[in-house]
């Protein structure tokens, strides 16, 4: 089939929609499109088609940009369209009137994260989220599939009947495996999106109370954010990396001993499972992570780590300082979390309910 993924939000390089989706439906055979923000156009190595969008600000990205990626995906008439972004709702609603197969990908718990944006006055939140809710609902009802990226996401579209698969966001296998076992120095790593509610602050403090290095790779959401992050005393300690390539991840995850991952208690977080959680435990990186009960099951029942209060500096500073005076228990936990990976948490799996789903919207476009 000719199929078209297509985001207003996402960069080329994400993990989950251009390696994982897109490269596992190329690799089965079909003609895989990707219309998203890029530098430039180009056929990946994978085989994917990726159809580069103009990044632009939140503001336009959410109108302009919107109309331009559904715009540039209805040019290509592919059988299946699968979009990416809430701001596409409405164009997907289009896409399903013209009589085209459309699967919605949903990476978060939209109302919840709501709850926790600041450019929206707070006043004004549950309002909006309950608009979302009901437009959200009337769409997706008419819509031929939706992909939930964890079962608590999936869980919000029960009885709408519409198709609903939990796609996991789970590593590859292999791209991390060469990290797993390396002699590691103490160091500490965070490798993702920056901000102060996934514990920027609390991170770089502890860091400092523990006396050991951390490196930060990933992006800032805006130049003011990335400023007020080099104001906080223990900056001196932080070896900043920006936004890197996949291969340079690999290079700061077996140089690391540490992997930490203190989201903030929002509703948004608490029944997250985020990508870099299940990457530093294929890097066999031990975590210390917010101590959330989804989280926590999954760290303690491997043995991968420590859960601790993510807004207290003093209580990551501790858990870290805990783990570096014992290598052998350090070890341990990274051979427990690449274990669990190879054997449980892995895209491997995961990419079967993905690639059904196509197989059953062929069948249907075939009837």
């Amino acid at each position: 089939m000719r199929v078209c993924h297509f985001s207003s939000v996402h960069r080329d390089a994400d993990i989950r929609i251009y390696h994982k989706e897109c490269g596992s439906l190329a690799a089965r055979g079909h003609e895989v499109h990707l219309v998203i923000s890029a530098s430039q156009s180009y056929r990946g190595a994978n085989g994917v088609y990726v159809h580069a969008l103009e990044p632009l600000s939140r503001l336009t990205r959410m109108t302009v940009g919107a109309w331009r990626a559904y715009r540039k995906a209805k040019l290509l008439d592919a059988d299946i369209y699968h979009f990416h972004d809430p701001e596409l709702l409405p164009y997907g609603y289009a896409l399903a009137l013209a009589g085209k197969l459309v699967v919605y990908d949903v990476h978060e718990d939209v109302p919840a994260d709501i709850q926790s944006k600041e450019w929206i006055p707070k006043m004004l939140r549950n309002t909006v989220a309950s608009v979302y809710k009901a437009v959200e609902t009337f769409i997706c009802k008419r819509l031929s599939a939706i992909v939930a990226a964890t079962p608590h996401i999936a869980k919000r579209y029960a009885g709408l009947g519409v198709e609903v698969r939990t796609v996991n966001n789970y590593p590859l296998t292999q791209e991390f495996r060469t990290v797993s076992g390396r002699l590691r120095s103490h160091q500490l790593c965070y490798v993702g999106g920056i901000d102060e509610i996934r514990g920027v602050q609390q991170m770089v403090n502890a860091a400092s109370k523990a006396g050991v290095p951390l490196v930060i790779a990933g992006r800032f959401p805006n130049a003011a954010s990335l400023h007020s992050a080099k104001q906080l005393p223990g900056w001196s300690n932080i070896d900043y990396k920006g936004e890197v390539a996949r291969d340079e991840v690999g290079g700061i995850l077996s140089e690391s001993s540490i992997g930490l991952v203190l989201f903030h208690p929002l509703p948004n977080h608490v029944n997250a499972q985020p990508n870099k959680l299940f990457e530093y435990m294929s890097a066999g990186l031990p975590v210390v992570a917010s101590d959330f009960p989804l989280w926590r099951d999954i760290i303690y029942r491997v043995g991968c780590g420590i859960c601790v209060d993510p807004l207290s500096p003093d209580a990551i500073a501790s858990a870290v300082s805990e783990l570096l005076q014992d290598p052998l228990r350090l070890q341990d936990m990274g051979e427990s979390g690449r274990k669990a990976i190879e054997q449980i948490y892995n895209w491997e799996v995961e990419q079967n309910t993905l690639l059904n789903l196509y197989d059953s919207l062929d069948s249907r476009r075939r009837a």
